[in-house]
Order: structure tokens, then C-alpha cells, then sequence
């Protein structure tokens, strides 16, 4: 698995501050991304109940306003995070098989190394782990 945005977590960040979402978007959070823009759309659309604005002393746009700042803030801080930590499940995913042609970390489900293209056998498949434990010719 890839981190996207774990070198520069203020790449997605800055984007979703232009539109809610689309920094998860760029990380594939799909549903937090739509989770997000839906968010700030609601609140761009429905209005403040009028006691609320009144008492404030604001206009029901600037009230709308306030409250669509604080869903574009929300989510900012909520991408950087995500961007941030991205990645950091993968690791701890435990072992995962590796092919003895290419040495790399393969799918178990797969019937080849979608990296080298060889074909699990008994020859090139060790059946071993990423650490190298318990790998034929890797100790």
C-alpha cells in the first residue's frame, strides 16, 4: 500500500480546504470525502433557525456563512490527520508472502506475482512472510 499523502500532509489538507472532500478524495477516503462535501453543502443550504440569527445579531447569510467556515475547518483538520496517519494501518497488517523470484510482498489470493509476473508453484513460491520468517532460502 502506497501513503499518498504521508510525505506532505498539507497537500490534501490545503485541498479540501478549497472544497470539503476533496483532499480525502485525493486519498481515497471515498466515503469520508462525500461524507464531507454533503456535510458542507447541507449547511450552505439550510438556514439557522431566524431566534438563533436574531439573537446573534447577524443576517441569515452570515450565519450560513459561520457555520459552512466551521465545516470547511472541520474537515481540513480532519484530512491533515488522515493524510498524516495515512499508511500506518498497512504496517500493521502483520506478514504478508513474498514471491522467490522478485522478493516482493505478493497477494496470498493470487495464483501469480503481480509484480514479476511469475506464477506461484512450487517452485517460485516460498510461502514465507515479509520479515523473512519462515522462508525457504531466505534465512
Amino acid at each position: 500500500m502506497t501513503r499518498i499523502g504521508r510525505g506532505r500532509p498539507w497537500v490534501p489538507a490545503v485541498m479540501s480546504a478549497l472544497v470539503p472532500g476533496l483532499g480525502l478524495a485525493y486519498l481515497r477516503q471515498w466515503l469520508r470525502a462525500v461524507y464531507w462535501f454533503g456535510l458542507a453543502v447541507l449547511a450552505g443550504s439550510t438556514g439557522l433557525p431566524e431566534s438563533l440569527v436574531t439573537a446573534v445579531g447577524a443576517t441569515q447569510r452570515t450565519a450560513s456563512a459561520v457555520v459552512v467556515g466551521l465545516v470547511v475547518v472541520a474537515s481540513v483538520v480532519d484530512t491533515y490527520r488522515t493524510a498524516l496517519f495515512a499508511g500506518d494501518s498497512a504496517a500493521d497488517d502483520g506478514p504478508t508472502a513474498r514471491c522467490e523470484s522478485c522478493g516482493r510482498s505478493v497477494d496470498e489470493d493470487l495464483a501469480f506475482c503481480h509484480w514479476c509476473g511469475e506464477p506461484f508453484g512450487d517452485a517460485n513460491w516460498d510461502g514465507g512472510t515479509a520479515d523473512g520468517g519462515g522462508a525457504k532460502g531466505h534465512e
